[in-house]
């Protein structure tokens, strides 16, 4: 195992400095020290952090001020799920040429596979209780008889009651099959969930995305599906503030198309509706990354990346909203940096935005006299 530290004489001597010279919060990278780009990434409400890069897992139980480098995986990582109520308990999706999930629950030292998956799997959430997982995907089966040949192709949802060990599979959308004399039929696969999300409250109720529609499970309707023709999903995030509402970011093509930036539900994803956008309208863009404040329901953050804005700036941008999405500021993100995934700490002190190499921090909510809650780096 490696351990990354900041020095104690560094932390005081630069935030002295930013202090007196910044008084503004500023983004600051928090590591960890890898060469590989971050695969997957994944917080919990205490500031235990913890990265994916290819195979190798790192773990910080201080909101980045330290990172751990955990015992390696067999096969790259493509998602990261953590307890939220036991942060020692993790799960990791591997999706390359096997699919399957590997559970740790002391923090990444030792992990314990299950599945596995026949089907590939793009997607992996758990529940707020951790009592449920469910990974998202799509099932394409064939079999032969002696001169004919048959085709099962549905999107699938998996679900595992007992942290990953075993999984059952839901045919989320409809079965479509086909037979004939071979040669085989030409059936496209169904589109696959390509993001899974659950209610923070409600083990039962869970968001999902396929290309074009929005997907939602309850226990009293199962899997069902929101339309958004011709628009693609790229992000959901669920409040952890209140019940049944959920932000979903998307991208939103040009003038010419139909496709709302952010949409947001308040009736467990019966209904999405669209928000305000933080760009000029018009704007080609995608949300690449949600995350809400844990204490008050208005204040909202979208990581953008634009391609073209009438008017307006391109390039990667941070947005904060403090009004529910009725206006918006910029966090002054560096345009050039790419953005894949946001993050609030669990206090809502600490913003974390994860690039393609690196995890950088931005103080929200600093008060003079206090010691900074951000790990600066020399």
């Amino acid at each position: 195992m490696t351990k990354r530290v900041i020095s104690a004489a560094a932390l005081l001597s630069l935030s002295t400095a930013v202090q007196a010279a910044e008084p503004r919060p500023a983004w600051v990278d928090i590591g960890p020290d890898q060469a590989s780009p971050i695969t997957a990434f994944a917080g919990a409400p205490d500031g235990t952090l913890y990265v994916a890069a290819g195979n190798s897992v790192y773990r910080s139980a201080d909101g980045g001020l330290h990172w751990d480098m955990r015992s390696p995986l067999p096969s790259d990582v493509r998602v990261l799920a953590v307890d939220r109520t036991q942060p020692t308990t993790v799960w990791a999706l591997h999706s390359t040429v096997n699919w399957f999930v590997s559970r740790s629950t002391d923090g990444g030292e030792t992990w314990i596979p299950g599945g596995p998956f026949i089907q590939p799997v793009h997607s992996l959430a758990v529940s707020g209780d951790a009592a449920v997982l469910y990974a998202g995907g799509s099932v394409f089966e064939v079999h032969y008889g002696f001169s004919t040949c048959f085709v099962t192709t549905f999107t699938a949802a998996y679900r595992s009651s007992d942290q990953g060990s075993s999984w059952a599979v839901d045919a989320v959308g409809p079965v479509r099959t086909a037979g004939s004399y071979l040669p085989c039929p030409a059936v496209p696969q169904s589109p696959p969930i390509d993001l899974l999300a659950f209610d923070l409250f409600d083990s039962t109720l869970v968001y999902g995305a396929v290309p074009g529609a929005l997907m939602r499970r309850s226990a009293a309707t199962g899997w069902s599906a929101i339309p958004v023709p011709g628009c693609l999903v790229t992000s959901i995030a669920p409040s952890p503030v209140l019940p049944g509402h959920a932000l979903a970011g998307l991208q939103s093509g040009s003038s010419t198309s139909s496709c709302s930036l952010l949409l947001e539900t308040t009736d467990a994803g019966q209904t999405f509706v669209p928000v305000p956008s933080p760009l000029p309208p018009g704007s080609d863009a995608t949300a690449k990354g949600l995350a809400f404040d844990p204490a008050d329901p208005n204040v909202r953050y979208v990581a953008v990346v634009v391609y073209s804005s009438p008017g307006g700036p391109t390039g990667q941008l941070v947005f904060q909203t403090s009004d529910g999405g009725r206006s918006w500021r910029s966090l002054d993100w560096d345009a050039d940096r790419p953005v894949q995934q946001l993050a609030v700490a669990g206090d809502g002190r600490i913003l974390y935005t994860v690039s393609d190499r690196r995890i950088f921090a931005r103080e929200l909510r600093p008060t003079r006299g206090e010691p900074r809650t951000l790990p600066f780096r020399p």
